[in-house]
């Protein structure tokens, strides 16, 4: 008997101690767990154990249900305080030493980095450094070959090559953000390596460098005050999306065969293109200032969106140039210049300018001028081809009679004939001169313009009286010189 008491007491309390460590003790009659209600349990219960509470039971197993998120506390970004050699506002590097320290120290940078010419190392590496809260200047150091900055994503401010004459590559494959890049003087540097991405704020100067292409280096570049690409004697294509240029846009003694195209381009303040073999500038409208296209090797010149122009037109000495549209170009406002591209045959390119603030200068082979909706020009006209073809009384003999050209001269030369007349203030055609290569024979007909001129019998005398003067000082000096004699 006292074995089986001994074996029913193991069995209680072995029970009642599992319920409590498992929380599974479920009642029999209300099929609820329960602890302290159970009176012949708690009898039972060895002395050491302690009932535990359902109500906070349920709190600690919803707690326990909880789930951590990991990705959270991974993007939680530690602030790490800055180490003094970081911060300052512009950091001179002599050695290699100098800039082993910055890179092992300071992946973000405070102020700017310049290098100094005692510099002798070939290589620049920046590291580990992915800010730079300022500039980078390298200049006149003729030791550097390579330069790499693999992890430098953002530079605030400007990025300054000049007089590496030996640099060869340039490696900034994760660089997405830059004040300006002025490169200048880098003459054997062809092997840039760098992000399509790359956005510019300020300017963009690539000058006497050996780098191929500028193909779709500048994607996310919409606007920017400086683009000056020049003397890149192997630069054969520029294509950017820019598509405002508000202060310079020049282009010029780069390869002959270069390609540019700009295929969102819409404002400038002014564009000078030289040496190019093919432009594209489907969706230019405004031009601010002046636009220069002078010594190209282009057969198209076609802005067929363009509406003004703000200043001076300039198309000079593009030898193969046949085909032009400046069609939608209603108003220019300074003068126009169209000299030596000989084979324009037709100056008929302007079928909706209206108005030229300046003088005309036409100078070539072309047969024609057709400008029919032109009704003011503020300066003189030049009108110069070789061939005889073309018709001067064009502008000499307005229909209307009154000219376009307003207060100034028109001199129009076809062939070897050349007619000059002036104009009054208000289109009136006065004083017509012809003649041949500049020899001038004065029509008298086309004197009498109702200005106080002299009367020709006046003007008869007059030379008269010139000549007969001239014969008598002539004479004393003969005489003068037999007495003396």
């Amino acid at each position: 008997m006292k074995a089986l008491a001994v074996l029913t007491s193991f069995i209680i309390n072995s029970t009642a101690f599992a319920a409590i460590i498992n929380h599974q003790i479920v009642d029999d009659q209300r099929n609820q767990p329960y602890f302290s209600s159970d009176k012949r349990l708690l009898k039972t219960m060895p002395h050491n154990v302690i009932p535990v509470d359902h109500s906070n039971l349920q709190n600690k197993l919803a707690k326990r249900e909880q789930k951590i998120n990991v990705t959270a506390l991974v993007n939680t970004k530690l602030e790490i305080p800055m180490a003094d050699i970081c911060k300052k506002a512009e950091h001179l590097i002599e050695s290699s030493q100098d800039l082993y320290a910055l890179q092992l120290h300071c992946p973000e940078l405070m102020g700017s980095m310049i290098f100094s010419t005692n510099y002798h190392d070939s290589l620049i590496s920046l590291g580990q450094m992915n800010t730079i809260h300022g500039d980078v200047i390298i200049m006149d150091l003729d030791s550097v070959v390579q330069m790499q900055a693999l992890n430098l994503i953002t530079m605030d401010g400007n990025f300054i090559l000049k007089g590496l004459t030996s640099l060869v590559s340039l490696e900034i494959p994760n660089l997405i953000k830059v004040n300006s890049i002025d490169w200048e003087v880098v003459p054997i540097l062809n092997n840039v390596e760098w992000n399509s991405n790359l956005k510019v704020k300020q300017n963009i100067i690539i000058s006497d460098t050996s780098i191929t292409n500028l193909d779709n280096n500048f994607n996310k570049v919409e606007t920017i005050e400086i683009l000056n690409i020049n003397n890149n004697r192997f630069l054969e294509t520029i294509k950017t999306n820019i598509k405002f240029i508000t202060k310079q846009f020049n282009v010029h003694a780069n390869a002959k065969e270069l390609e540019l195209e700009m295929p969102y381009l819409q404002d400038v303040k002014n564009i000078t293109i030289r040496d190019t073999s093919a432009i594209w500038f489907p969706n230019l409208i405004h031009v601010e200032s002046s636009m220069e296209f002078i010594e190209n090797s282009f057969t198209h010149l076609e802005v067929p969106n363009l509406k003004d122009i703000g200043g001076t037109l300039g198309i000079i000495d593009n030898l193969l140039l046949d085909t032009v549209d400046f069609n939608n170009v209603t108003d220019i406002k300074g003068g126009v210049m169209i000299a030596n591209n000989y084979r324009l045959e037709k100056i008929d390119f302007f079928k909706s300018l209206k108005q030229i603030g300046g003088a005309i200068h036409f100078d070539g082979r072309f047969k024609d001028t057709q400008l029919d909706n032109l009704k003011l020009v503020k300066g003189s006209a030049y009108i110069k081809s070789n061939s005889e073809s073309l018709d001067c009384n064009k502008w000499l003999k307005p229909l209307n009679g009154r000219s376009v050209i307003r207060g100034g001269k028109i001199n129009c030369v076809s062939g070897k004939k050349e007619t000059v007349v002036n104009v009054k203030d208000d289109g009136t055609v006065i004083n017509k001169k012809e003649g041949i290569n500049g020899k001038q024979q004065a029509d008298g007909d086309d004197d009498d313009d109702g200005n106080d001129h002299e009367p020709h019998t006046i003007k008869q005398r007059n030379s008269a009286r010139s000549l007969t003067s001239s014969n008598i000082y002539h004479v004393i000096l003969l005489l003068c010189y037999l007495i003396i004699g």
